[in-house]
């Protein structure tokens, strides 16, 4: 992650220059900003804009193998992290693209910054296979209802 700091000492940019990374804003609060990105969720500061935490999560290079077969690019057979659900103050969904099969992951808080995952699965019909499509979702309670992309590329 690298922060790039314009003529203006007010204006900071998020991101690195040699890839994309499809930053997507997942959730905030008052004190945080969680974006999926590449491979990454990141925990931002919204005060000091420094990352407090990130949780890495590329795809399975078996995977990988099979999105370049596909004939799909280098740069998007990645996991862009895509949604982020909140189950409780303990606990969090994740689903991202991962080379276009999309995967899901329940990670429970360890520590005060730090989960650990407790749960994978497919994320078909939840996430989008490709980077470039967007997705929605709504939490109420127990039920998760998402809105993307399920026709894929091949």
């Amino acid at each position: 992650m690298f922060l790039f700091f314009f003529s203006d000492p007010s204006v900071l940019r998020f991101g690195n220059s040699s890839t994309s990374d499809y930053f997507k804003l997942l959730d905030l609060d008052d004190n945080y900003l969680l974006i999926g990105a590449r491979d990454v969720v990141y925990n931002i500061s919204v005060e000091t804009f420094t990352e407090v935490h990130s949780i890495k999560w590329p795809s399975k290079e078996s995977v990988v193998k099979e999105c370049l077969m596909k004939g799909k690019s280098k740069d998007a057979c990645h996991n862009y992290v895509r949604i982020l659900a909140k189950d409780n103050d303990q606990s969090i969904l994740i689903c991202g693209t991962n080379a276009f099969q999309p995967i899901c992951r329940k990670y429970e808080r360890a520590k005060y910054d730090e989960y650990r995952q407790s749960l994978e699965f497919s994320g078909l019909g939840i996430a989008p296979y490709d980077p470039n499509h967007n997705s929605t979702f709504l939490r109420d309670g127990d039920l998760l209802y998402a809105g993307t992309v399920l026709k894929k590329k091949l």
